[in-house]
């Protein structure tokens, strides 16, 4: 199948700064036909990451950085997870089958894998090497704040696996200005869910973290602002206090 539609957007292409940001899920897109039972989940946690988006272009934006960011929803095929990994392309949500999903051919899954998760992360890794010094990969995504009947309190989840040094410099910056933060949560890095980051850190050899914001602060344009305006004085903070975490 031939799509016409770009399956990334690259953020400020025209910037080099220290950050590398991506977003696996940051559109709910769907790039074919849908039932009505599909369009209840499109606008929810399922579809996307919910205020992403816009958080990465107002940190590229005032860092003077570059951001890539999928152009299809994670579920049309997961750019945050393994091409092996099951889950890769979500049949069903809660027992409500997804029907753009429903028996596909190996040849529509390779089909995918090729033009959607694959021209994605090779667009990551030539950004990466196009640095003239080598980025600090920075994976953006959000949570829903309940999760299976049980409320997830913190503002911001730190996921790392390699770069603990990192995590805990920014999470204790983070701390410093008001943010509720917990490390390795709502899902721990080290179980291999950060699949993004850890492919393009581990094959680069650059330093890398997945940030998991509460769709809670970030649910509307004048959060997202507020949000966004505390990033970026905090990654200000790290690079004056910790910027040798991070040189190579």
């Amino acid at each position: 199948m031939a799509y016409t539609a770009n399956p990334f957007s690259i953020i400020c292409p025209e910037n080099s700064g220290p950050f590398l940001f991506t977003a696996e899920h940051a559109s709910n897109h769907l790039p074919c036909s849908y039932s009505e039972s599909d369009q209840q989940f499109l606008q929810t946690h399922w579809a996307f990451d919910i205020g992403i988006a816009p958080l990465m272009k107002h940190l590229c934006t005032a860092l003077s950085c570059r951001g890539v960011q999928t152009e299809f929803s994670r579920l049309w095929i997961d750019a945050n997870r393994s091409p092996a990994q099951e889950g890769l392309i979500k049949t069903e949500i809660q027992g409500t089958p997804l029907s753009f999903n429903q028996n596909l051919s190996p040849t529509a899954r390779e089909d995918r894998k090729n033009n959607f998760h694959a021209r994605y992360h090779n667009t990551i890794s030539d950004i990466i090497t196009s640095h003239a010094t080598p980025p600090m990969l920075i994976s953006m995504h959000s949570f829903t704040p309940i999760w299976n009947n049980r409320l997830r309190e913190m503002d911001i989840g730190v996921l790392f696996d390699r770069d603990e040094d990192i995590a805990h410099a920014l999470a204790s910056i983070l701390q410093d200005d008001g943010f509720f933060v917990a490390l390795n949560q709502p899902y721990s890095g080290k179980n291999g869910l950060i699949y993004a980051a850890d492919r393009h850190g581990t094959e680069n050899n650059i330093p890398y973290v997945e940030f998991e914001f509460n769709q809670s602060i970030i649910c509307s344009a004048e959060r997202i602002a507020a949000v966004a305006n505390r990033m970026i004085q905090a990654f200000q903070k790290f690079l004056h206090k910790y910027a040798h975490l991070i040189s190579q």
